[in-house]
């Protein structure tokens, strides 16, 4: 049910779901910021603790998680990821660094994969602490080796490039969207192939393509995930492009160039 209401949209209702099934397992996610932000801080240090005497490498060789319920927690907070990612942060946040916690203590999953590589995300932003957010998704992709986990390379393909625009040249963030749309399409995942579009068509604006190639790209991509029909993606891939109509428009003079109502619709 909460695929289905992540697909529909309704993101609220999704991350509603997630919690009542994560309470029946013990976790009790908190409901205001405040209390999202004790919790956050507890598991960092908990995050800094292992940093401080281990290197991030050593994460490869933990042993399988074994435990029945824990196995099913990282299940429903990876499936928490997205939605949290949209309209909370900072549950966002307090999930991978929950997922991350559960690596340590229990052992790695194949939903490792993608909780090392988000954790890279929270190094950096933080953390500040750039390079070690990168290589936890070099950790990422030797997990995915030793789990021969097809179906993450599309999650962690997609979040390698936030974790890279820190140390990278922008073409390695372009390069993993076309590989996370691709590794999506292979496996199924059209969430993580449909983001991977819509993220890409923003990108593209932002490191100076032209113009003209990213509008003609921007419609590419929106009249594929019409067919698979994901609203945020679709949303997101029509805020891009109306992003584009923007940085073009070329008032007449005298005239100023009107997007408020295209503004309030979008």
């Amino acid at each position: 049910r909460a695929n289905l209401y992540f697909f529909q949209g309704r993101l609220f209702d999704c991350i509603d779901e997630l919690r009542r099934a994560l309470r029946l397992l013990g976790f009790n996610i908190p409901d205001t910021d405040e209390e999202l932000d004790r919790a956050i801080q507890d598991g960092l240090r908990e995050i800094r603790e292992f940093t401080a005497r281990s290197p991030v490498e050593e994460i490869v060789d933990l042993p399988s998680m074994i435990d029945r319920e824990k196995n099913m927690a990282m299940q429903l907070f990876y499936q928490l990821d997205p939605p949290a990612l949209h309209v909370s942060p900072k549950l966002f946040t307090l999930s991978v660094v929950t997922m991350f916690n559960l690596t340590l203590r229990y052992g790695v999953t194949p939903l490792s994969c993608k909780a090392i590589s988000d954790s890279g995300i929270i190094f950096g932003q933080a953390l500040s602490d750039y390079k070690t957010g990168y290589r936890l998704g070099e950790v990422a992709f030797a997990l995915l080796d030793r789990f021969n986990a097809e179906s993450q390379k599309a999650p962690v393909y997609f979040i390698i490039p936030f974790l890279s625009h820190w140390v990278k040249h922008y073409r390695e963030a372009l390069d993993y969207f076309d590989l996370s749309y691709k590794a999506g399409i292979e496996t199924g995942d059209l969430m993580h192939a449909t983001y991977a579009l819509a993220t890409k068509a923003f990108y593209l604006t932002w490191v100076g393509k032209n113009l003209d190639e990213c509008r003609e790209k921007t419609e590419e991509y929106i009249a594929f995930i019409r067919q698979a029909k994901p609203s945020a993606p679709l949303l997101l891939c029509e805020m891009a492009l109306h992003f584009i109509e923007k940085l073009k428009a070329v008032p007449k003079h005298g005239e100023l160039a009107d997007f408020e109502e295209r503004d309030r619709a979008i």
